[in-house]
């Protein structure tokens, strides 16, 4: 098997075993939240939203993430507005949640080739720019 076929193979298993995970460790920890319910760490949400971040800035640059990064950012917000998670939380699953998606996601191969839709109104076009 393809080295990149046993990478996707593997992020489609992390992906489906990852609320089993995720509950198994909120529960082997037992951090409280600051609402005084239990499973804090790691915030799922932020581990999920921060995933996504780290996939997109692999596949395609920094440039690309920041937008997801940002995105990220407000969910752990609003989960610590919320009075659900401290920002140690979050901290905590931004770093694992990136550490492993980096780890299992493989940036993308420059091939020199681009397509770009352009969708308007009374307009619909394609270019496509390749490099060589």
């Amino acid at each position: 098997m393809a080295r990149r076929s046993r990478r996707s193979l593997a992020v489609r298993r992390f992906v489906r075993r990852h609320a089993a995970r995720h509950a198994g460790a909120e529960e082997g920890l037992d951090v409280r939240r600051p609402d005084g319910g239990v499973e804090s760490f790691p915030s799922g949400h932020a581990a999920k939203a921060f995933a996504a971040a780290t996939y997109v800035h692999r596949r395609h640059g920094w440039d690309s993430a920041r937008p997801w990064y940002a995105a990220g950012a407000y969910v752990g917000w609003t989960r610590v507005n919320a009075n659900r998670h401290r920002w140690g939380d979050i901290a905590g699953s931004l770093a694992l949640a990136g550490a492993s998606s980096w780890w299992l996601v493989e940036p993308l191969a420059d091939k020199g080739i681009s397509v770009l839709p352009v969708i308007a109104p009374g307009h619909a076009s394609l270019t496509i720019q390749a490099r060589w």
